[in-house]
């Protein structure tokens, strides 16, 4: 499986910057870390898992909205204001192609004793756009990665003590932000152990909830001293990856590797990606989040599916997946007695 910052983290604790101010997201990242890790010593996170799967359906679309919705950042500048013109014009026009690249351009290439190696369509993709994009760059008014954020090809290192002294400890302080850090903890647990059932059911083998909250919560921890935003699995990716031909761990490793590798070394390569062949390969991965079918079938018109629509509903305009989630369990128990 693949982790990363995601949706689900980052609706969770943003709260907390409004509340309290910025300098509180990274103690609520590191507090959400010990949560995972407590959650899996105490046996918690089993509870997590008994979340019924329709429930999780509303969850998986609620985030894929999310997700969705972001995207739409994109299309404006940096003042937040929607882009006119050309380069509206050419924004739209290559995330469209892009992501009819990412959906319809896998490669498949076949080796003696029926060995494949897929090349994922989001790849050609990323390719094909930034190479056309390079070549004819006076012709097409285009932001890329470099105009929203350049990647710098530093290590991360620990935080500074300046910017823990502006923290307060308090018990008023903690206590307003323990309920984000138990959302993220909560929401984190959620997304990675649904795709721990989707890994099994696809590959077979039995996974290990109690290792994946276990070392979630200590890769959390991490992210929070060297200054990162948290994060869990993240489904759309992994399921790509397993729809890529992945079988085992090995997959993951590489994958974290060659992140480690290209923002050192290619930095200047990655900040030349165009900016829509980004939302054209997320446009995927929204894709593959959501679990559509769920809304779609016609058999699934029950009382099931009026509280999957309930908890997507809720998670998506609320921003909070956890708070959807808590609703749609209780709304299940209730609609179960009646």
């Amino acid at each position: 499986m693949i982790s990363g910052s995601t949706a689900a983290v980052a609706t969770s604790i943003a709260g907390v910057s409004t509340l309290l101010g910025k300098e509180y997201i990274i103690p609520t990242v590191i507090a959400g870390g010990f949560i995972q890790i407590l959650a899996a010593v105490m046996g918690l996170y089993k509870y997590v898992t008994y979340v019924p799967k329709h429930i999780m359906s509303g969850f998986l679309v609620a985030l894929a909205g999310l997700i969705a919705v972001h995207q739409l950042d994109n299309f404006k500048d940096k003042e937040h204001k929607w882009l006119t013109g050309l380069k509206m014009a050419n924004t739209t026009l290559f995330t469209v192609v892009s992501t009819l690249i990412a959906f319809f351009g896998v490669i498949k290439i076949t080796h003696n004793n029926d060995q494949h190696i897929h090349i994922p369509g989001g790849l050609v993709s990323m390719f094909v756009i930034t190479a056309f994009i390079y070549i004819f760059t006076q012709y097409y008014n285009i932001d890329r990665v470099k105009d929203v954020g350049a990647i710098k090809p530093d290590l991360p290192s620990i935080i500074s003590s300046g910017s823990v002294s502006k923290i307060k400890y308090d018990a008023d302080s903690i206590l307003k932000m323990l309920p984000f850090s138990a959302a993220m903890a909560f929401t984190g647990l959620l997304e990675s152990l649904i795709m721990v059932k989707d890994a099994e059911s696809a590959l077979g083998i039995k996974g290990d909830s109690f290792r994946e909250s276990l070392v979630q919560g200590i890769a959390n921890i991490a992210t929070g001293v060297t200054g990162g935003f948290g994060g869990c699995v993240l489904v759309g990716q992994s399921k790509l990856n397993l729809a890529n031909g992945a079988k085992t761990q090995f997959s993951s490793v590489i994958t974290s590797v060659l992140f480690i590798v290209i923002c050192l070394f290619f930095g200047r390569a990655i900040n030349e990606i165009p900016i829509a062949a980004v939302v054209g390969v997320m446009l995927l991965v929204v894709y593959k989040t959501g679990d559509w079918d769920s809304l779609f079938k016609p058999q699934s018109f029950d009382r099931r599916w009026v509280v999957t629509i309930i908890t997507a509903i809720v998670g998506f305009v609320s921003g909070n997946l956890s708070f959807g989630v808590i609703l749609g369990v209780i709304l299940d128990k209730i609609a179960a007695r009646v």
